[in-house]
């Protein structure tokens, strides 16, 4: 994977960070976008966790715009990704897609995140195990894939149903929180400016 790719999965997606080394839960499809302006105003303006910088906008469409620079072969690289936001029993879950030299990638990640009163943002990957006992009795539509070294598991329900089993307290803990990748605002968010 690019070094820039892997830089805003690790800022953005933590999914980079998360402790099952290779392994993943990915979405087919991403959650309702029903984040609502003040989803918009704590996740806009400019991130730092540990050495990397991203940029988030929000477009006229509601879709997170997620910019990171890197360094390579002599020169600046943009990686980009974008991110729709959701909501659930007063839970916030983002899914989030990087583009690649071919396009933008087919799955996208799961997250959820919580605003701190002090302006960070805390996020925490996904527990593979959590959403393969899912799948595999049939509570969530997906595929999972074991090896040895990785588990990974793809949600292909409907993404309302996704949501509302990620909003429900009977679905036990579904995120990592021994993890939290806490993310730091460099700015403020920018004023209004369309």
């Amino acid at each position: 994977m690019h070094t820039l790719r892997r830089g805003l999965l690790a800022m953005v997606v933590a999914v980079a960070l998360a402790p099952v080394g290779c392994s993943s839960v990915t979405l087919r499809h991403p959650l309702p976008a029903n984040g609502g302006a003040s989803d918009r105003a704590q996740l806009e303006g400019c991130w730092r966790s540990g050495g990397e910088v991203v940029f988030v906008e929000f477009s006229d469409d509601g879709v997170g715009r997620i910019a990171g620079v890197d360094w390579k072969d002599g020169r600046f690289q943009l990686g980009e990704a974008e991110m729709v936001v959701s909501r659930a029993a007063d839970r916030g879950f983002l899914s989030v897609r990087t583009r690649g030299t071919s396009g933008w990638d087919r799955e996208l990640y799961l997250l959820e995140f919580h605003a701190t009163d002090d302006g960070d943002l805390v996020l925490w990957a996904p527990d593979p195990e959590a959403f393969a006992v899912a799948v595999d009795q049939g509570r969530l539509e997906g595929t999972v894939e074991r090896d040895e070294h990785s588990l990974n598991v793809t949600l292909t329900g409907a993404p309302e149903k996704v949501l509302a089993f990620l909003g429900d307290p009977a679905s036990g803990e579904l995120f990592d929180l021994r993890r939290p990748i806490v993310v730091t605002r460099v700015t403020a968010p920018p004023g209004p400016h369309r």
